[in-house]
């Protein structure tokens, strides 16, 4: 089967699995190595074939989380890197509309609503019943781990954590400078 048919496939797959729930993806570079023969070639398949699963209903969430704020540095929507890592760069490149509008957890959010309440700036809880995270939770989603990324313990688990009531996990009240899509600043 040639890798255009296979993509194909797998778009299709991940709309189907994720038209009525949503699909958290966490990827580092080696979990590309069959869709190309070129690094840039594999990210363009990537950025791809999730467009393709959007376009035919799925719903996925990738992460493209900015530290800036512990740092004191403002975050901006559309120019702030991702720091984890370079897939998610490309991707954030590739799509910067469809980021979320969150200063530390920010995600690229593919499911065909651009009016989704993530992407206005607003106060809120990120491991919260009412944030995307809930919403991957409260949907019976997915959390995925593409390549070498488990070890690093997807942050979705947080959320779990919050619910079962660890101990060790507390909240922590975050504010920083805000940049809009606009160029807006924000506090």
């Amino acid at each position: 089967m040639k890798l255009n048919e296979q993509l194909e496939k797998m778009a299709r797959l991940i709309a189907e699995k994720t038209k009525d729930c949503l699909a958290s993806i966490h990827i580092d570079a080696a979990g590309l190595i069959r869709l190309g023969e070129t690094h840039d070639e594999r990210l363009e398949n990537f950025n791809q074939l999730i467009l393709r699963a959007e376009s035919l209903g799925g719903k996925i969430m990738i992460p493209t989380f900015s530290y800036t704020y512990p740092q004191k540095m403002p975050f901006n929507l559309l120019e702030t890197p991702s720091d984890v890592g370079i897939v998610t760069e490309y991707l954030r490149k590739k799509n910067p509309l469809k980021r979320t509008a969150d200063g530390m957890f920010s995600y690229l959010l593919f499911n065909n609503d651009q009016n989704s309440p993530y992407f206005n700036v607003e106060d809120y809880e990120i491991f919260g019943d009412d944030s995307l995270i809930g919403e991957l939770f409260n949907s019976n989603g997915y959390i995925c781990c593409i390549g070498n990324v488990f070890h690093n313990t997807p942050t979705e688990v947080h959320f779990l954590e919050r619910l079962l009531n660890v101990p060790y996990r507390f909240n922590k009240t975050m504010s920083g400078g805000f940049i809009d899509k606009q160029g807006k600043s924000i506090k």
